[in-house]
């Protein structure tokens, strides 16, 4: 069964430190550092080699789906809407696609904040992207095989 794991967030009461979980076939860890700076590592639970290796900035949500040897994960600005999500196949260490979500939508302010997402699997095997930003809250279900967007639905605070 897929497994997810909750990433350090932007704003009050931020983790710095490192987060490992083991899957049955993958070891993955996150280390953030102070300056924001975080850090990703997929390595095969069996010999240890590595798989896969990224530092980023943009910090975002991050799940593993073990059966199926991806690693999927969200990227965005802390101030500006909506994010891109990652699909990386771990099997044979590429970037199946990524795709910009359809989030918010445009949204005019100069003052924002993007909080980021949370990841899931559903029972039919569809990718929920729940994100969260000062204009409102959006459900994202994204297929995870082609990163087309199936639904999105909204709620919008204070009439943008």
């Amino acid at each position: 069964m897929a497994q997810w794991v909750e990433s350090p967030g932007y704003g009050e009461g931020r983790i710095f430190s490192c987060l490992n979980r083991d899957y049955p076939r993958f070891h993955f860890s996150l280390s953030c550092t102070k300056s924001l700076e975080c850090e990703i590592k997929v390595t095969w639970k069996v010999n240890g080699e590595g798989i896969y290796s990224f530092k980023t900035f943009e910090l975002g949500a991050f799940i593993v789906n073990d059966t199926q040897g991806m690693l999927y994960y969200t990227q965005f600005e802390p101030y500006a809407t909506g994010m891109t999500l990652i699909a990386y196949d771990l099997e044979n260490k590429k970037q199946v696609w990524s795709s910009a979500l359809q989030a918010l939508g445009p949204i005019s302010s100069d003052k924002y904040a993007n909080y980021g997402a949370n990841l899931e699997f559903t029972e039919d095997g569809k990718l929920y992207v729940k994100g969260k930003e000062s204009a409102g809250q959006y459900i994202e279900i994204v297929d995870p095989v082609t990163g087309k967007t199936s639904a999105n639905k909204k709620r919008v605070f204070g009439g943008q």
